[in-house]
């Protein structure tokens, strides 16, 4: 502004003159006394219909929110719920009869247990679903204890006769004191009469609940489309204000700020007459911008060669820096060991200046460091933590000066720690080419990369390899026999090899926890395995499948080849801890076979599982084949 005040004397003449001259600067009074409006009247009078519609419809969208928050979300949530408690009730009440079923077929009490199981889930989605529907939907809490009736009418007729042990009593239609097939027949075709009932009801409660929620959901669309209407509406009216509001504001503020960016531009060309004084700028603020930048022209020459020179040193600062960036993108591109030491060692020969790059790795399993060549991997060397300088580098966590050369790391080759998280995970032996210095900030920087990139690698492998393994047994879990099984089925199929797949479950191992506790009982699990992994052959699998069971996939093994490999295994078994007296350790086992023809895994996975219960029905400690064909039925 100093600089500009001579040339508008000159320019302008006297005072009284500049006064009379449109568009010339005035005194912050005489600027005031032209009665010009502020920045922010022009822009408030433009937008407050915009504002004023805005709160409008705020307003009104807090009204449709609170509606839909207090009322009607709740409502379709309770709705939602309810049907969910009503599915679920279901579910439950149809895995009582099956578990009452089962335990009159089979005689086996675990059946009941899963019935009381079923029944406890039955009366909870009950009160689940009383909870939903009550005070809400009459129509649905009458149908509800329609079904309920129904239900508690299965119960006392017909579910608690099993439960109690009285059934035989129930179904002896003679009065002889047994009961035959067909009284038999009988009391389960009382179950399925009973049962019937209550599912009629129960679907009559599904269709009433699924009416409720669709007449919540009708409410709530309507709802939702006239707030969409009313938005639509505002927003036109919007538009059109702002649209008005916007051609005032260009008027009176952007063109003449236009004008001036104009002007601006050819100074900063280099072009350095005064800024053209133009006609009368309406807002006052403009007006004064125009002023200042009138006495801005003089300072930017200066500052552009100020500028120019500091330009030049940031491009030849930002060049190293980019290739430091690059470097890092491919440290990081990869979670492979060998990709990341590969181009760790390959950025420090390029930005850094070494000539000879050795990358030691930190084991903490025994405190010491291993080279890592990745073009040779056999070569590796191994050295001590605190031994030598790449040691005593992983021991202090420093750079340290190789051995042999000058006491300043500058000047020769270093160790430089991989440090991340203040944990070393290795260190970098670099070495310049004769006559060379290594260029440390560089080193320093790609340290830091590699070690976060190569601590990355190490973390992926080592959760990879943990992800596929089961910690207690060693043996591969149930996720890497999906992936397997999924492989060799494809493979057998295509190449029409035999496959079989073995289910491996210990018998009555609770019974061997209660007697001689869970630490014993993980040391059996942990023999078995061991077992097992000595009887099959290398290209078989063996895995955990959960708990106590177990699971082989015999790879181009035929059902009859597999059933002798486990009675191997069976027989070694029962055998091989004689010091469970009370409770010996055996196990069962169900062996299926895929025909050529191929099968999905979960077919031949149930086909072993059936297998397996067949093993177990015929009295444990025993191995039973399912040989499956491509129909998906049991053969022989």
């Amino acid at each position: 502004m100093i600089g500009s005040r001579p040339i508008m004397r000159h320019a302008w003449g006297s005072r009284s003159t500049r006064a009379s001259l449109p568009g010339s600067r005035a005194s912050d009074s005489e600027v005031r006394g032209r009665a010009r409006p502020g920045l922010l009247q022009v822009v408030t009078s433009a937008v407050r219909p915009t504002m004023i519609g805005t709160l409008v419809f705020i307003a009104g969208m807090a009204v449709i929110l609170v509606w839909f928050v207090a009322f009607s979300r709740p409502g379709l949530a309770a709705a939602r719920h309810g049907s969910q408690a009503l599915s679920a009730g279901e579910l439950a009440m149809t895995d009582e009869q099956d578990a009452l079923r089962g335990y009159l077929a089979s005689g086996d009490a675990a059946f009941l247990q899963a019935d009381r199981t079923a029944e406890a889930r039955a009366a909870t989605a009950a009160t689940a679903t009383l909870k939903a529907f009550k005070n809400r939907d009459p129509q649905v809490s009458t149908a509800f204890a329609q079904a309920w009736t129904a239900a508690q009418a299965w119960e006392d007729k017909w579910a608690d006769n099993v439960e109690n042990g009285t059934w035989r009593a129930a179904a002896d239609i003679s009065g002889d004191g047994t009961v035959d097939t067909q009284e038999q027949a009988a009391f389960l075709a009382k179950d399925v009469t009973l049962f019937d009932r209550y599912r009629s009801a129960e679907a009559k409660v599904q269709q009433a609940a699924r009416s409720s929620e669709s007449s919540t959901m009708t409410a709530q669309t309507t709802a939702l489309v006239a707030v969409a209407i009313a938005a639509m509406l505002l927003g036109i009216a919007n538009a059109t204000t702002l649209f008005l509001g916007r051609r005032r504001l260009h008027r009176l503020v952007v063109a003449p700020i236009e004008s001036l960016s104009r002007e601006a531009d050819r100074v900063a060309s280099g072009d350095q007459r005064p800024i053209a004084t133009g006609g009368d700028v309406p807002v006052y603020e403009v007006a004064q911008l125009r002023t200042s930048l009138q006495g801005m022209t003089s300072s930017l020459v200066t500052d552009r060669a100020a500028a120019t020179q500091r330009g030049d040193e940031l491009l030849e600062r930002t060049a190293r820096l980019q290739q430091v960036l690059d470097f890092s993108r491919q440290l990081s591109a990869s979670l492979s060991l060998t990709h990341v030491v590969t181009n760790l060692t390959r950025a420090m020969r390029q930005v850094a200046g070494a000539d000879s790059v050795t990358v030691w790795l930190q084991n903490w399993d025994d405190r010491s460091l291993a080279s890592f060549n990745p073009a040779h991997p056999e070569s590796s060397e191994t050295i001590e933590i605190g031994a030598g300088a790449v040691g005593r580098a992983a021991q202090y966590a420093r750079t340290m000066p190789l051995a042999g050369s000058s006491a300043h790391a500058e000047s020769t080759g270093a160790a430089i720690p991989l440090v991340i998280g203040g944990r070393v995970v290795g260190v970098v032996a670099a070495v310049p080419s004769a006559g060379n210095e290594l260029d440390m900030e560089m080193v320093d920087a790609l340290a830091l990369q590699g070690a976060a990139a190569i601590q990355a690698a190490r973390t992926h492998s080592e959760a990879q390899e943990l992800s596929r393994r089961d910690p207690l047994t060693n043996l591969a879990n149930r996720r890497q026999l999906t992936v397997d099984l999924a492989a060799e089925l494809e493979r057998a199929v295509r190449f029409g090899h035999p496959l079989s797949f073995v289910m491996i479950d210990m018998d009555h191992f609770k019974r061997l926890n209660d007697t001689y506790g869970h630490q014993r009982g993980d040391q059996v699990l942990r023999e078995v395995a061991d077992t097992i992994t000595r009887e099959i052959r290398a290209i078989d699998g063996a895995y955990r499948y959960g708990g106590e069971e177990l699971a082989l996939l015999l790879r181009e093994a035929s059902g009859a080849d597999a059933v002798r490999t486990v009675e191997r295994i069976r027989a070694g078994i029962a055998t091989r801890f004689p010091w469970a007296s009370q409770s010996p350790v055996t196990l069962s086992a169900g062996v299926a076979e895929l025909d050529p023809a191929g099968l999905s895994a979960a077919a031949l996975v149930s086909a072993a599982d059936q297998a397996l219960y067949a093993a177990k029905r015929a009295g444990r400690n025993r191995v039973r084949l399912h040989v499956v064909e491509q129909t998906g039925q049991r053969a022989g």
